[in-house]
């Protein structure tokens, strides 16, 4: 059962000192811990007289992260109104993954509590599955949703504007897979100094135009209709639709098939073109007019694990050589001394060449200034003019249809085809 630490801090008067302080807690907090938390332990900026509550998660170096829950308690010891009461709990990263990185099962374990003092025994949390609050979730914005949905498995840091429910980053955070789940946010953020350690933050309007250029920023008012477009061609509407359902069961299955392949392709490891290509092959074949066999051999190629988990750029320099293959072999269509079926495999592979470059090239999150980009776009572009210069083969084509189940079966067979291009998503940067 996960353990743990935690403090309270408000303010008080103690033998200690009088004003905003720690009034209790656990053994195991040091000088360490509150040294890297001193700023973040309430609000700043906020209006007391107007301010209800708060939640945050920080990370804590390598190995921790702090939850903190901060409400306005009114009149204080003192007799001012406006008083602020913070509960911290500090849990390992290890510890919060037994827990699926779900704040919400945390936030039972807030000790509201104004006159305690001293030493805090340690939290045992209970692990648990806390069910999504769909109806919650329906209210919202169904832009705005996916809008957040996708900034969030791009892992990118956003500013959610003019909304102050401190349930939205929570609620929102459990409908993702728990893998991507452990993101440090604030339900309020006032100060532009203290945003650098939040990913996702709640921002009022006054305060966008501090906001740093490297967050996103979300508004109600103005959303961006491509990135609502790119969530939908990411599977996020998938998601969208079960809340609408209010689904559990296959949004927690679609979780698993994510976990699942996002295992699978964090697999890819780097092999070399002839670890996986025999050129000389391919080339025999064309070279003999064996035309069907080069075709299947293409095939096969494309759906074996070994070139499921090659990256893209050992995809595109193998795509390449096929391609060049193909560009010899249709100079001897040119000299009459190729069938019209002959052609017909040859389209068929410069198809499947295409439809797996356009493919992959859908599921990056690298820009167009990217080099390995730059080459898929390129190559794409090649293999388009190919297939433009013999548009008498359209029909013999026009049955093919690129199925990607066929030719990354391998990497996630049986699952979601969201669940998998999520997890390319995700995995970006990694899978490049």
């Amino acid at each position: 059962m996960p353990t743990c630490e935690h403090f309270i801090y408000t303010t008080a008067k103690t033998s200690l000192k009088t004003g905003y302080q720690i009034i209790a807690k656990s053994n195991g907090i040091n000088e360490k811990i509150l040294k890297n938390m001193t700023s973040y332990l309430y609000p700043l900026g906020v209006d007391p007289m107007r301010f209800t509550k708060s939640k945050s998660l920080l990370l804590l170096g390598k190995d921790k992260v702090a939850y903190s829950i901060v409400k306005n308690i009114g009149i204080g010891y003192d007799g001012r109104d406006g008083t602020l009461y913070n509960h911290t709990i500090i849990i390992k990263k290890e510890d919060f993954a037994k827990i699926d990185y779900d704040t919400r099962i945390l936030d039972k374990y807030f000790i509201e509590n104004y006159s305690i003092r001293g030493e805090l025994d340690q939290l045992y949390i209970q692990p648990e599955n806390i069910e999504i609050d769909f109806e919650y979730l329906k209210n919202l914005d169904e832009n705005l949703l996916s809008t957040i949905l996708f900034y969030l498995f791009k892992k990118s840091k956003i500013a959610i504007v003019k909304i102050f429910d401190e349930r939205l980053i929570q609620n929102i955070l459990a409908v993702i897979p728990p893998r991507i789940r452990l993101m440090p946010f604030s339900t309020l953020v006032l100060e532009p100094s203290r945003q650098t350690k939040y990913q996702v933050i709640q921002i009022p309007s006054n305060v966008q135009a501090k906001l740093q250029a490297s967050y996103a920023n979300i508004n109600l008012d103005a959303l961006s209709a491509s990135k609502i477009k790119q969530a939908r061609d990411i599977g996020i509407q998938n998601i969208i639709e079960l809340i609408k359902q209010s689904n559990l069961e296959q949004l927690l299955k679609l979780h698993k098939d994510f976990e699942k392949i996002t295992t699978q392709v964090s697999l890819i490891k780097r092999v070399k073109v002839n670890d996986i290509f025999d050129k000389e092959k391919f080339d025999t074949l064309a070279k003999n007019q064996k035309f069907f066999s080069l075709l299947t051999n293409v095939k096969n190629l494309y759906s074996s694990p070994e070139f499921n988990k090659a990256s893209p750029r050992i995809i595109v320099t193998i795509t390449k050589k096929i391609r060049m293959i193909i560009k010899k072999s249709l100079k001897e269509h040119g000299k009459h001394n190729l069938k019209e079926t002959d052609l017909e495999k040859l389209m068929i592979i410069s198809k499947i060449l295409l439809d797996c470059l356009n493919y992959i090239n859908q599921l990056s999150e690298k820009r167009m200034t990217d080099t390995i980009q730059f080459e898929i776009e390129n190559e794409i572009e090649i293999i388009e003019l190919i297939l433009k210069q013999y548009p008498e083969t359209t029909s013999m084509i026009q049955e093919y249809e690129f199925n990607p189940y066929e030719y990354f079966k391998t990497i996630y067979e049986n699952v979601l085809h969201s669940a998998y291009s999520m997890a390319l998503f995700v995995l970006g940067r990694k899978w490049w």
